[in-house]
């Protein structure tokens, strides 16, 4: 079971492609011993940044074309590259927007219920298609324990697709806020 890697890595961009460089290979060296261990079987917990941004309302499918973006989406990409490579089987999981107990959720909603303007990153447009740790936890779980999930790739979000925009409001309506979102860049 792997999942390391840094979210919104704040590095100058001259030192971007050094920290991916340095995740694969830290990833491929932990694929080597545990292959020479014995391991048969990598868990790769990666992330839906592997396939980009999207701002429509469409939810990612096994079909979506690996696309990222960010550094954080390429970091994860380069890891699954190594997991495919390392002759394991394997089972990668894809989560979306993950949120439980405390958390960025908690943070989300602290700014909500205290501040009369909530700022929003970028245009608020972005699709997430959020998911509860748990069910994260369950799937994690259930792909160990079945064979089937062996060399596959899953991407995981809950039911619900929604904007930046609209989770705001959505956490505004629960605490019975009324909220202006500012976008910044």
């Amino acid at each position: 079971f792997y999942l390391a890697s840094r979210a919104h890595a704040a590095l100058p961009a001259a030192e971007i492609e050094a920290w991916i460089a340095a995740e694969a290979a830290t990833l491929a060296a932990r694929l080597r011993a545990a292959a020479r261990a014995g391991l048969q079987h990598v868990l790769l917990l990666s992330s839906v940044k592997v396939l980009g941004e999207r701002t429509d309302a469409a939810a990612f499918t096994a079909g979506s074309v690996p696309a990222p973006v960010d550094a954080y989406g390429r970091a994860k990409w380069a890891m699954e590259q190594e997991v495919l490579g390392s002759g394991l089987a394997f089972t990668i999981l894809r989560p979306s927007f993950v949120f439980g107990r405390g958390g960025a959720l908690a943070t989300f909603m602290k700014q909500v219920r205290y501040s009369p303007v909530v700022t929003v990153i970028g245009d608020g447009a972005q699709h997430i298609q959020p998911i509860w740790v748990d069910d994260v936890a369950e799937h994690v779980a259930r792909s160990l324990e079945l064979p089937r999930a062996a060399n596959r790739t899953f991407e995981l979000g809950g039911r619900d697709v929604v904007t930046w925009d609209e989770l705001y409001r959505r956490i505004a309506a629960t605490l019975g806020k009324r909220r202006v979102l500012v976008h910044v860049p």
